[in-house]
C-alpha cells in the first residue's frame, strides 16, 4: 500500500510540475505574439469626461491637429518608440520638447472612479481600427 502511495505522489508532483511549465510557456508565447501601440488621450473622473475646449490644436511632426486631451501633457510625437533602450522611451519622442505642458488640473479625491482613454493617435476616433492590422483597441 505504501509503495503505490509513493508512486502516486511522485506522479502527482511530476504532473503538477508539467502543468506549471506548460502554463508558463504558454504565457511567454503570448507575450511575444502580442504587440500594440496606443496613446493616453483623455481622463474621466466620477463619470465626467474632461475634454479640451475645441478648437484646440497641437503641433505634431510639423502638422497642426486638433487634440482632445485636457490636463494631459500632449506628446509632440505619437508614433511608437521601437528602440526600448533609447532615452526617448520615457518621454515619447526625440524633439527638444517631447510634450506640450498643460496648465489645466483635474481634481481627483481618494476613492473616486477614474476612466482613462487610450487611442491610436491624439486625434483618433473612438473604437478606431488600424488599417495595417485590422484590429481594434478598446477604451477602458
Amino acid at each position: 500500500m505504501s509503495a503505490s502511495l509513493r508512486v502516486g505522489t511522485r506522479f502527482c508532483t511530476l504532473f503538477n510540475l508539467t502543468i506549471h511549465l506548460l502554463a508558463t510557456f504558454s504565457v511567454a508565447c503570448i507575450v511575444f505574439v502580442v504587440s500594440g501601440h496606443s496613446i493616453f488621450v483623455q481622463l474621466g473622473v466620477e463619470g465626467t469626461t474632461y475634454r479640451r475646449p475645441f478648437p484646440f490644436t497641437v503641433e505634431i511632426e510639423a502638422k497642426t491637429i486638433v487634440a482632445i486631451s485636457h490636463a494631459i501633457r500632449d506628446p509632440s510625437y505619437d508614433c511608437p518608440i521601437q528602440d526600448v533602450t533609447s532615452d526617448y522611451i520615457a518621454c515619447n519622442g526625440g524633439s527638444s520638447q517631447p510634450t506640450t505642458p498643460s496648465s489645466d488640473i483635474i481634481n481627483v479625491k481618494a476613492g473616486d472612479t477614474i476612466q482613462a482613454t487610450w487611442r491610436h493617435t491624439l486625434t483618433s476616433e473612438s473604437l478606431w481600427t488600424m488599417a495595417s492590422t485590422r484590429q481594434r483597441i478598446q477604451e477602458y
